[in-house]
């Protein structure tokens, strides 16, 4: 099916996003400690050349030690940099967060967070509404930004992941009004419509998904640029700013790729298209996407065990230099490299409490 021309403000806009509020709140409760990995991974992105700096490493390695996160760490990373693990004896927190970019960080825990909620919203029924769709879209959306780096895995994970989880929060409030718009879609051969959206639930599910972004530690920017990535009526060639770009192409190849084809008809930048092997591999992956293969996003704690995830429990040599809480987090080269400044402020972060995190993610998804 095709997608809609795109969002649209209803007559009276202040409230439509009153609405988007309130309905975003009722996916839950997101923990200070996961908005604030997010900002500070954000920040890294933008401020240091998207490069990891090691108190943010150290951070927001806390959070994905959890049992459950690490689940979401280790099996997206085997997904989307498999290639890593062919030659491995073992892996840490650390070493899996140093395959991705800050910003990929951040998208890969606001995704896995917001699937988990919307699915607990849906558990008493509604679900099987969007599974499939969300499934399909966050997977595709992840590898298109792995076989486009220019794209990014954050801008096609975002994309096909969070409009997603703004309709699981509308079905939540009305299923009857979702199998109108269901029906709706049907007849008019469309994958989604936001005016419609907005006359049945009085709000759209983009406006939903900029708010999830919003509450999760994601700044303006990214808000806008998710907006831009499903405004079907805007020209492409009219987009400057190069993040609304990623993030517009992006879901342009997710809704294509989605339906079967090889690559969207509208024309964009060459630098936004996957060389020929990338081409092969994305290929491949959408394939087995489409015929159901099961997303990362939807594993848990009960996925990670010596027999299941054997290079998280194998351990490495370390040197008896590097106290046992940072070897999980940074090799001694590391260590060693690191500036006089950052390594004073990452021994002021290793006396705070240990099982804050824990906590935080057992009151999240309880």
């Amino acid at each position: 099916m095709g997608a809609s021309s795109g969002a649209s403000e209803a007559p009276d806009s202040a409230q439509v996003w009153k609405n988007a509020k309130r309905i975003a709140e009722s996916l839950g409760y997101v923990p200070a400690s996961f908005s604030i990995a997010v900002r500070t991974l954000v920040q890294d992105q933008n401020d240091f050349d998207a490069t990891l700096r090691p108190v943010t490493k150290y951070q927001v390695s806390r959070l994905l030690r959890t049992p459950t996160f690490q689940a979401m760490l280790y099996y997206g990373s085997q997904e989307l940099r498999g290639s890593y693990f062919s030659d491995r004896k073992n892996l840490t927190i650390g070493t899996m967060m140093d395959l991705f970019e800050p910003i990929d960080i951040a998208a890969m825990i606001a995704s896995f967070v917001y699937y988990r909620k919307a699915k607990k919203l849906l558990a008493k029924g509604g679900w099987e509404h969007i599974e499939d769709d969300i499934n399909k879209d966050s997977q595709i959306g992840a590898q298109v930004g792995v076989a486009v780096p220019n794209i990014g895995i954050a801008c096609g994970l975002i994309t096909g992941t969070l409009q997603q989880v703004g309709l699981a929060a509308l079905i939540a409030q009305n299923e009857k009004a979702y199998k109108e718009y269901r029906r709706f879609l049907k007849g008019e051969g469309l994958s989604y419509d936001f005016k419609k959206e907005e006359e049945l639930f009085g709000c759209s599910s983009e406006q939903v998904g900029v708010f999830t972004l919003s509450k999760m530690g994601f700044g303006v920017e990214i808000g806008q640029a998710f907006t831009v990535a499903f405004d079907r009526k805007r020209d492409i060639s009219t987009i400057k700013e190069p993040l609304h770009l990623k993030m517009r192409v992006a879901r342009l190849w997710i809704d294509t790729l989605k339906e079967g084809k090889d690559q969207p008809t509208k024309r964009f930048p060459g630098e936004y298209y996957p060389v020929q092997t990338a081409r092969e591999t994305l290929e491949e992956e959408v394939k087995k996407i489409l015929a159901g293969k099961a997303p990362w996003l939807a594993r848990g704690k009960d996925d990670v065990s010596e027999e299941k995830t054997p290079l998280l429990f194998a351990k490495a040599e370390v040197s008896e230099e590097v106290p046992e809480d940072l070897a999980e987090v940074f090799s001694l080269e590391e260590i060693t490299a690191m500036e006089e400044e950052d390594f004073d402020d990452l021994v002021d972060h290793m006396d705070e409490e240990d099982t804050k995190e824990q906590k935080d993610v057992e009151k999240a998804f309880s």
